[in-house]
């Protein structure tokens, strides 16, 4: 296990084709400290099978095209679980889950395959996908709103799940696809938002006591 220290990152990779399996240790921040995993800029980098916490910054902050994140678990951060940088797009992140994360749990804003993750309890997103992003297979809960998405180039939201969310999807993108998602919305708050035109919502199932 690694205990962070102030002023610092947890763990830095800086320099392409690195794995990184973490083998189930527990990477701990404390007050003052940075990122818990920083990627600088490169290509084909893997993250796998760790857990991330307590970081005055990101869980995870990833520059790169070509990275992968599997089996990470990043909660009770400052900033995002698991952040991308906004000009790197194709990255894959599979099979991990964020929560109890101040600025949000999964931010995907460039092209980015979010895949079999769960969110919950962020202050922000669950997770927030733009200008190609796609989030599949995904449950949310007690997010705000779940699954955001924004930009161009068809955001989507696919087969996705969730309960306890403010908004369950908030969409401001004017061509997102939202299909077959299940959403569970409690009294008072909303099952699908869009604030913009063009978008494509289908066969999604909204139910509970809130808005539809």
């Amino acid at each position: 296990n690694l205990q962070g220290e102030s002023g610092k990152n947890g763990i830095v990779i800086a320099a392409d084709g690195v794995t990184l399996d973490l083998s189930g240790f527990v990477l701990t921040g404390t007050a003052g400290t940075l990122n818990g995993i920083l990627v600088s800029p490169g290509t084909g980098i893997t993250v796998r099978n760790g857990h991330v916490t307590g970081w005055a910054g990101d869980g995870v902050n990833a520059g790169g095209n070509g990275l992968m994140l599997e089996n990470i678990s990043s909660d009770n951060n400052l900033g995002w679980g698991i952040n991308f940088l906004t000009q790197y797009p194709g990255n894959t992140v599979s099979r991990c889950s964020a929560g109890s994360n101040a600025l949000g749990g999964i931010n995907a804003p460039q092209a980015t395959l979010v895949s079999e993750c769960i969110a919950y309890v962020n202050s922000g997103p669950g997770i927030a996908a733009s200008n190609g992003s796609r989030v599949e297979h995904c449950s949310i809960w007690n997010c705000n709103p779940g699954i955001s998405l924004a930009g161009s180039n068809a955001p989507t939201a696919v087969d996705n799940t969730f309960f306890g969310c403010a908004v369950g999807i908030s969409c401001s993108s004017t061509d997102a696809r939202v299909e077959r998602n299940h959403i569970r919305v409690p009294t008072g708050n909303v099952g699908l938002r869009a604030t913009a035109a063009g978008n494509s919502f289908v066969d999604n199932v909204v139910t509970g006591q809130g808005d539809k």
